[in-house]
């Protein structure tokens, strides 16, 4: 019983361990879609104001 208990513990750790690490990827994936997005946004802006100044 104490070493199933042993290796249950184990695997509740790797558990928590991966899922820290999903956590901060995730957050680092929010990070670069926020400034893909921030770029995409400057793009459109610049490309509507050079259509405005064509016409």
């Amino acid at each position: 019983m104490r070493k199933e208990l042993q290796k249950t513990w184990e695997r509740l750790r790797v558990a928590e361990e991966a899922e820290e690490r999903l956590c901060t990827q995730l957050g680092e994936l929010e990070a670069e879609s926020v400034n893909q997005a921030r770029a995409y946004n400057a793009r459109i802006i610049s490309l509507m104001d050079q259509l405005s100044k064509a016409n």
